[in-house]
């Protein structure tokens, strides 16, 4: 099984824009504070320490990215950082997870969607309790009804914010993660211009035209992958042959639990089918831990 990170990354234009992030906080002096984010299939950090209760994080970033703020526990938050943007945090150590935060406007917009977001999935799951439904039927009633919130949800938001880069985060919390491309699709037209020309704008798009690409009957669109032992992978080196795409991720125990079940369908008709396995992990630290 070859095991790949699938990254689908687009050619960008936008000019770095410095950030300052300068925190307040009940610590020792030393503890280490860092910021990571991803960028076109690529992991970036940053860290500073603790002095005097103070410390500052200086950078760049290509354009307004979500980004994980966290200590040397791993205790963290998100923060979603404009180009330009000068946030102050304030805290203490031990509840890093609770931070106060100013000068990060378009993060509380999309925290409050977040929000809204997480108060209709706890609904969900009373009424599906109340109802004796089971979390594993996906096309129980209630869910139904949940589908249909979170899409009324979502629809309001990008319509009311249509230019802001957070709306396409929005997109992706509620599309992305359940395969919804139609209301993808549909929800995506809504945002302007400015607003599709964005990193996550683009993986939306992305998503849209992968799934059309991929409907029944039409050839795999192809992709050029490295492996777990770094060699390049391209889909038409099995040009006629069956393949099997396995697409996984390390997060997914039921996708990592099928692998010793494709290892022996790979052995059993080795002369006749190929099997690729290909994360979906956004980290190639995580996918770099083989498949079971």
């Amino acid at each position: 099984i070859i095991a790949a990170s699938l990254c689908i990354s687009a050619a960008f234009s936008f000019k770095a824009a410095k950030y300052e992030i300068a925190g307040t906080i009940s610590a020792t002096d030393g503890e280490i504070i860092k910021l990571t984010y991803t960028y076109q299939g690529k992991d970036i950090s940053d860290s500073t320490s603790v002095k005097n209760g103070q410390f500052l994080l200086q950078g760049a970033l290509p354009e307004s990215l979500l980004c994980t703020l966290s200590n040397s526990v791993n205790q963290q938050i998100k923060i979603f950082i404009m180009p330009n943007a000068k946030v102050k945090v304030s805290g203490t150590i031990d509840k890093f997870f609770d931070l106060a935060l100013e000068g990060a406007t378009e993060n509380d917009l999309y925290q409050s969607f977040k929000s809204k977001s997480l108060n209709l999935s706890g609904d969900y799951r009373k009424s599906l309790l109340k109802a004796g439904g089971s979390l594993k039927d996906v096309n129980n009633p209630q869910m139904l009804v949940y589908r249909k919130r979170v899409d009324s949800l979502t629809r309001d938001f990008v319509e009311n914010n249509k230019k802001s880069v957070v709306a396409s985060l929005a997109l992706i919390d509620s599309y992305l993660n359940n395969s919804d491309r139609k209301l993808a699709e549909s929800a995506y037209a809504l945002l302007s211009e400015q607003g599709k020309n964005t990193f996550y704008a683009k993986r939306i798009k992305t998503f849209i035209d992968t799934e059309v690409n991929l409907q029944a009957g039409n050839s795999a669109p192809g992709f050029t992958l490295k492996s777990i032992d770094g060699k390049i992978v391209k889909l038409s080196d099995y040009r006629g042959k069956y393949v099997l795409l396995d697409f996984w991720a390390s997060w997914c125990p039921p996708c990592r639990a099928e692998h010793p079940l494709l290892k022996k369908l790979q052995q059993k008709y080795q002369k006749d089918i190929e099997v690729v396995s290909i994360s979906m992990d956004a980290s190639t630290t995580a996918w770099m831990m083989p498949p079971d």
